[in-house]
């Protein structure tokens, strides 16, 4: 399972996703979204304006989910209980086919990873009120209600979380220093990417031998100009999730390094596909 920002020729299977979502919602008297919203030109916009996110299977895309800082209007009405900088979720969608299996918690998971990393306060969304298993959804995942707004297509629920910085926790994360010894991560480097890796118990030495700072990846980057160094995040309180953050001087150090050292990444790549159960980018950073 794979979380990936949205590409150009992602448009139709996302607008399928769409298409199948709003129909399956609608036999089920729930009429939430129509031909109206959301329209093929607004998720086109959100793959443009690189804010959508799909969540793949097997190399097939089974799900969407588009995250900003826009508030619509309506939620100015709002007596909003955290304060801070807000990120939005908006068009959280399930191919009907691929729902309850877990595929919307781990979108959820994604876009609180991406407040965390991003250093925002709170996630601000909206739900249907005649949607009751994205009730279920977001109550389960510790979202809280704050009122009602109205939209096109009826009274929608506001709900809101706080974000925690885990990354700040030591307690939370186990953290690693690379090849500059004490400088910290956010100082002196111009781009970063981040990968979160979810790790079988059996295999979680030899991911951390490739994908720690002195690993066989950082050797790998090092043979390039323009490597600064990488982190590796373990987390605390769910064993075998790992964050990695790999640092650049700059996105053209980051890419000529792709294009000279292509068949040695791609090998690398597959030899540790069998260390991992699942992974995700969860962006890619300017400094």
């Amino acid at each position: 399972m794979t979380i990936r920002l949205a590409r150009k020729e992602d448009l139709e299977a996302s607008h399928a996703i769409v298409k199948d979502a709003t129909k399956h919602m609608d036999e089920q008297g729930i009429p939430q979204w129509d031909e109206i919203y959301p329209d093929k030109a607004t998720l086109r916009q959100d793959i443009e304006r690189q804010e959508m996110y799909v969540i793949e299977q097997n190399g097939l895309a089974v799900g969407i989910v588009v995250i900003n800082d826009e508030q619509s209007p309506e939620y100015a009405s709002i007596t909003w209980t955290y304060a801070g900088r807000v990120l939005v979720v908006h068009r959280l969608t399930i191919s009907p086919a691929h729902q309850r299996c877990g595929m919307a918690s781990r979108l959820m998971k994604f876009a609180e990873d991406t407040a965390i990393i991003q250093g925002y306060d709170c996630i601000h969304l909206d739900a249907f009120t005649q949607n009751p298993a994205a009730f279920t959804l977001y109550d389960k995942l510790g979202y809280r209600k704050a009122g009602i707004v109205r939209f096109r297509k009826g009274e929608f629920h506001c709900y809101e979380k706080a974000i925690k910085a885990k990354s700040q926790d030591p307690n939370q994360f186990m953290q690693r220093t690379g090849n500059h010894g004490s400088e910290k991560f956010g100082m002196g480097s111009g781009y970063s990417y981040v990968w979160e890796f979810h790790v079988s118990v059996d295999s979680a030495a030899e991911f951390e031998k490739h994908y720690g700072p002195n690993g066989t990846w950082a050797a790998l980057f090092r043979r390039a100009p323009g490597y600064v160094d990488t982190l590796l995040l373990a987390d605390r309180s769910l064993p075998g999730r790992y964050i990695t953050i790999d640092r650049w001087a700059s996105e053209e150090a980051y890419l000529a390094f792709r294009d000279a050292f292509a068949a040695d990444y791609a090998a690398l790549d597959l030899e540790c596909e069998k260390l991992t159960t699942g992974e995700t980018c969860l962006g890619v950073y300017r400094e």
